[in-house]
């Protein structure tokens, strides 16, 4: 099952960054981005993820950063503080990352803010993830 992000997505493109943001049901936020991350992109998605936050939705985020190969120090420090100001609307993120420098990262902002992801290094397993939250979400209560 390979990774499909739909036309309706939203799209913020820089040099050096491309991220596409998607909420297929009130509780899950995606993320798509390829190159290297800037504040600016990370302002970007978080901006589109607080549109459900302040809705009073809890969102679990999934990330699909295959392609990011870093991101700046700013971009760290931004959405580690903003992760934290969130904190009680985010569920554990589903990550698919395959850069070792972005993985650390990932772990370090996570251990700073006490949150827990689950970081996927095959393209299936992330998939698999998304597919799950997205019918669990979408099943009567």
């Amino acid at each position: 099952m390979a990774f499909e992000i739909p036309s309706m997505a939203t799209t913020h493109l820089e040099p050096g960054c491309v991220i596409k943001c998607w909420q297929p049901t009130p509780n899950v936020f995606v993320t798509h981005a390829v190159g290297h991350l800037s504040e600016t992109c990370v302002q970007y998605y978080a901006s589109r993820a607080e549109r459900a936050l302040r809705r009073g939705e809890t969102i679990t985020p999934c990330h699909h950063w295959l392609g990011v190969r870093g991101y700046s120090a700013e971009a760290r420090r931004w959405i580690t503080e903003w992760l934290a100001r969130w904190d009680a609307q985010l569920n554990p993120a589903e990550l698919l990352i395959s850069s070792p420098l972005v993985m650390m990262g990932t772990y370090v902002a996570n251990m700073e803010t006490k949150r827990s992801v689950t970081v996927h290094s095959r393209e299936e397993d992330f998939v698999a993830a998304l597919a799950r939250l997205i019918r669990q979400s979408t099943l009567p209560t």
